[in-house]
């Protein structure tokens, strides 16, 4: 037997099960037909053996063959520009560049040609802007809200003092403590980004993600601004009580550096000195002044070793005007609803772009001490040599 009548032997076997399958494509298969499609298709299969083993032996009537061995011809400088030069001038007659010569060009912008220089685009965004909320790292009260409805916040300010009674003598007068409230509303803060459909569907980057980002960064840039100036102002409204000033008669403006800050620890009032959250915050260039700044005896106020102003952690931002010391979760009060996104499919559609809107309610309210009992105020203020305003 041949390699060639095991061939035709398949292919008769072949036409028979097409025979078959032809015939009954439209029922089902008889017993009789089962069987007839079973033996066709075994056939089929051991003739495939045979030829696979069939094969191997006419290959041992075959010389081998010797392969072919193609060597590249690199092209030379003068071929590499002239294929550039053919490429270049096919585009500008016809609008398509060759694609077996892709078009290179080192220098940028080519007039008529920029279509034609390919482009690589990194598929990520790198965040080049950043910041962090200043009341949650200062620790401030937050009271988190799922609406605008106004909040009262009740803080007590004292309690009532003891006395001294003999047998058969008891207090007759209630004195309750005393209690402050303050009333945290809302105002909102909101942000608009507008990006085209196509920039949605073509781009290679995470445009949709990055969008919602800044956003977000910028519900706490504008809030941290707004707290700050709240802050200050409400410091320096109850100044006789929270300003603290190292040998000079001017306010806000200390002797000297180093006595200011100490001054400001030591100023805080004995009532809050041995608080867990007592921390400083100040801005950028005050920070600057700290770590430069030593006493008659060189003695630092500034820690590296454990990064510390006078062995008390620090918050820096530049919105800080002036350099704060305290207990701000005493002192500081933030009511939020949470940040809701929200996408504009439809308003911006016939502009063919789609609307992304941010809204937030916040606001804060301080408690600076109470003076018409005992001035305790848990959060005190200096200002250092030309710093604040």
């Amino acid at each position: 037997m041949t390699l060639t009548e095991i061939r035709t032997m398949r292919q008769t076997c072949r036409a028979k099960l097409e025979d078959l399958i032809g015939r009954t494509n439209s029922r089902e298969l008889s017993t009789e037909e089962n069987q007839m499609f079973a033996d066709l298709k075994a056939e089929g299969e051991r003739l495939a053996s045979l030829e696979s083993r069939y094969a191997v032996l006419e290959s041992f009537d075959k010389g081998v063959a010797q392969p072919i061995i193609r060597q590249r011809i690199a092209p030379s400088d003068m071929d590499r520009k002239a294929a550039f030069v053919k490429a270049l001038d096919g585009f500008l007659r016809t609008g398509t560049m060759a694609t077996d010569t892709p078009l290179q060009i080192q220098q940028s912008p080519v007039s008529g040609a920029a279509a034609a220089v390919p482009t690589d685009v990194v598929p990520t965004i790198i965040q080049g802007i950043n910041d962090f909320d200043i009341p949650t790292r200062l620790g401030v009260t937050d009271f988190n809200r799922d609406s605008s409805v106004p909040l009262v916040v009740t803080i007590q300010t004292s309690a009532p003092a003891s006395a001294v009674f003999v047998e058969g003598n008891a207090p007759s007068n209630s004195t309750p403590p005393t209690y402050k409230t303050v009333t945290l509303g809302g105002s909102r803060y909101a942000n608009l980004t507008k990006y085209s459909l196509e920039s949605r569907m073509n781009l290679g980057i995470p445009i949709v993600s990055s969008v919602l980002k800044a956003l977000a960064l910028g519900q706490i840039q504008a809030q941290n601004a707004a707290f700050m100036s709240a802050f200050l102002t409400a410091m320096q409204a109850a100044s006789s009580a929270t300003y603290i000033q190292s040998g000079s008669s001017s306010s806000e403006s200390p002797s000297d550096n180093y006595s200011a800050v100490t001054a400001l620890k030591y100023g805080l009032p004995y009532f809050w000195q041995n608080s867990p959250n007592l921390k400083f915050l100040l801005n950028p260039t005050d920070l600057e002044k700290i770590k430069n700044t030593r006493s008659t005896q060189n003695v630092p106020l500034f820690n590296d070793a454990d990064d510390t102003i006078l062995s008390k952690p620090y918050v820096v931002h530049p919105d800080a005007s002036r350099v704060f010391y305290g207990d701000f979760s005493v002192g500081c009060y933030r009511s939020r609803t949470p940040l809701f996104i929200q996408t504009f499919l439809e308003l911006y559609a016939q502009e063919g772009l789609i609307g992304v809107s941010s809204y937030q309610w916040a606001d804060w309210q301080f408690y600076c001490g109470d003076s018409s009992v005992t001035d305790y105020p848990p959060v005190v203020y200096t200002n250092l040599e030309g710093s604040g305003a």
